[in-house]
């Protein structure tokens, strides 16, 4: 039950974190694509994929920034070195009661589970380089 709590408030808390990312990706297309979507269809479709990818690696590069931006990592950077830290925690909590509670007649669903948990841990170290490098 409480391991049970756990996974449904993370899968909840990530649910809130991609729509939020999800809605101001959609604000930014939606600004952006009005003044260049006349451009953009036109030299897609004379150039094609090769010759549009300058301008569509200028278009990723701009919705980083923009995310840079409204993150404001530099203001903020202990707060979000403080939630990296409690998730990491959360994680080892959570990977150590997924171990001990292992089946032994059938680990397969567990061990399945711990290395979703590891790989949430490469991803939390990754996030950490990212707002360390900012």
């Amino acid at each position: 039950m409480n391991q049970n709590v756990i996974i449904a408030v993370g899968i909840v808390l990530a649910g809130f974190f991609i729509a939020y990312f999800w809605k101001k990706r959609e604000g930014f297309e939606s600004k952006s694509s009005s003044s260049s979507s006349s451009s953009s269809s036109s030299s897609t479709s004379n150039n094609g994929m090769a010759g549009n990818a300058a301008s569509y690696a200028a278009g990723i590069q701009t919705m980083a920034t923009n995310i840079q931006d409204q993150l404001l990592i530099t203001k903020y950077r202990d707060d979000y070195e403080n939630t990296i830290l409690a998730y990491d925690n959360l994680i080892n909590a959570m990977m150590l009661q997924t171990l001990v509670s292992t089946n032994a007649s059938n680990p397969n669903e567990n061990l399945t589970q711990l290395a979703n948990l590891s790989n949430a841990k490469n991803a939390l170290n990754s996030i950490m380089k990212y707002v360390d490098s900012q």
